[in-house]
């Protein structure tokens, strides 16, 4: 029998095990899919690195880059010199810098709606947003509905629908205000969620985000991470855990469950769990999200000066960056089809949204958009043991009422992954948080 065995081997499960294993402790990673790295996947495209998912990192996100270092990996820097491109209710404006060219009126309303945002969200606590004094004043109303009671001008009101359709892959009329206060208390604010520069697209990693997972999972050895083991039911005797699937089972003293939590919700358990972290994994749906890569022979904006970066609250592309490799040698777009948009593009025939996406990039950045010599895309939606990217996220009414049962073990089970963190919730940095808590609460042998 093991001491723990960890369901998921993402970079939250990986890292956790690596932890235990630090300890002294027998573990035992299993993981559905036949690879390692869950919402991180990484590809070699033209010669040169890619990430169909998560793939920045930040200045502040600590634990991540010390641990990138650790394992052999290299960053560099996410191209952002020249014009970024707004499309605001179908008017495209460019401009230079972190502020787009918006009136006098609107440029000093968005401001003080990010001063009020920032104020508002320090008064979150760090992973437990259930705890704040107006908790449920804030969990009662979406993010689209405080902002209609808090924001007089439209095209500011639609600037903030556009953060939360960019970050989390949702629609702000489905995403609780507390929870959105939260995202940004994980961050520290809101400039280093929607910034490049100082902010949580600053940089890539030039061997990919997958790496992390890859380089864990090699120096746990073969023996540790067991892949094609998808677990469908679980059971907590009290005295040790059983996990199973069809690939057989494994028990051990405690479990750790490193999956999103709509994942989480929908294993079997033997014992029932408390009403609580039913109830939370019920009211938890993932975002949408499909993303895309354009590659080219060279990187035409930059010549034309762009940076390749734009938003836009109404078209099919929430955003799009350079994502051209560390080297330069291969030039490419990324963009997102995010939250409502991503779920009726990903209806659609797979030529139809390439040139939905070419057409896009056609209308920010000039004709030569068309000029793609590849085009690469993945709808995380239809990954089975994802359900969605990059982050589950709650409507009103979950957080206040449920939102403990998020880090809460349940007899001799344990939660893990982004979506449990105190900081950077829903990024990479945010597993690697996660992975040091239930670490924690798991003791050594005695």
């Amino acid at each position: 029998m093991h001491d723990v065995v960890v369901i998921g081997a993402g970079v939250a499960g990986l890292r956790a095990a690596t932890l235990l294993k630090d300890k002294g402790l027998d573990v035992v990673v299993v993981e559905a899919r036949d690879r390692v790295g869950g919402r991180t996947l990484s590809a070699d495209l033209h010669g040169a690195r890619f990430d169909y998912g998560g793939q920045w990192v930040g200045p502040t996100q600590k634990r991540l880059l010390a641990l990138a270092e650790q394992l052999g990996m290299r960053t560099f820097p996410t191209w952002d010199n020249g014009r970024k491109v707004l499309d605001l209710n179908g008017k495209v404006l460019t401009y230079n810098g972190d502020i787009p060219r918006l009136s006098v009126a609107a440029l000093a309303v968005l401001q003080t709606t990010i001063y009020r945002l920032n104020a508002m969200s320090r008064a979150v606590p760090g992973g437990r947003p259930q705890d704040a004094a107006k908790a449920e004043e804030w969990d009662r109303q979406t993010v689209a509905a405080w902002c209609e009671r808090n924001i007089p001008l439209r095209d500011v009101r639609d600037m903030v629908g556009l953060t939360v359709r960019s970050i989390l892959s949702a629609e702000p009329e489905e995403v609780s205000f507390l929870y959105f206060l939260h995202y940004v208390r994980n961050a520290g604010s809101v400039e280093p969620l929607i910034s490049t520069k100082n902010g949580a697209q600053q940089a890539r990693f030039v061997e990919g985000a997958q790496t992390i997972s890859l380089r864990l999972a090699e120096a746990l050895g073969e023996a540790r991470v067991r892949l094609g083991f998808p677990v469908y039911d679980i059971d907590d005797a009290g005295t040790h855990v059983t996990v199973s699937g069809p690939s057989g089972q494994v028990q051990a003293r405690r479990a750790i469950i490193a999956v999103p939590p709509p994942m989480a919700g929908r294993i079997r358990y033997a014992r029932p769990l408390p009403a609580t972290r039913d109830l939370l994994t019920q009211r938890m749906p993932m975002g949408y999200t499909i993303k895309c890569m354009a590659f080219y022979d060279r990187a035409f904006w930059r010549a034309s000066g762009f940076s390749g970066e734009s938003a836009s609250f109404s078209g099919p592309l929430a955003f799009t960056f350079d994502n051209t490799s560390a080297d330069g040698s291969v030039p490419c777009l990324v963009g997102f089809f995010n939250g409502r948009k991503g779920n009726e593009w990903g209806s659609q025939p797979f030529e139809a949204r390439k040139q939905s996406f070419l057409d896009t990039l056609a209308r920010y950045f000039g004709p030569l958009a068309y000029e793609a010599t590849d085009y690469r895309e993945h709808d995380w939606n239809q990954e089975l043991w994802s359900c969605g990217c990059p982050v589950a996220t709650s409507g009103p009414g979950t957080l206040a009422g449920y939102g403990a049962a998020m880090r809460e073990p349940v007899g001799n089970l344990h939660w893990a992954g982004t979506e449990t963190a105190g900081e950077w919730c829903g990024f990479i940095e945010g597993a690697l948080e996660s992975a040091e808590r239930v670490a924690a609460e798991i003791p050594a042998r005695r």
